[in-house]
């Protein structure tokens, strides 16, 4: 349970092995973008992050 939204959120801790990523479903995922840690920041508040995953992201700040 996410503690700022009280959404329940499943997260999933991905390794890059290799290859581009794909959209197999325009439909479905049209405003989805792959975007760097980096960048996080300017889609999401730094604040609102679950402070958990913020860890798995390596503990930097967005």
């Amino acid at each position: 349970m996410h503690p700022h939204t009280g959404v329940f959120i499943e997260y999933f801790h991905c390794d890059y092995l290799a290859g581009e990523a794909e959209n197999r479903d325009v439909v479905e995922n049209a405003s989805v973008a792959w975007v760097s840690i980096a960048d996080l920041g300017k889609f999401i508040p730094e604040s609102t992050i679950y402070p958990p995953i913020l860890e798995v992201l390596g503990g930097t700040h967005v």
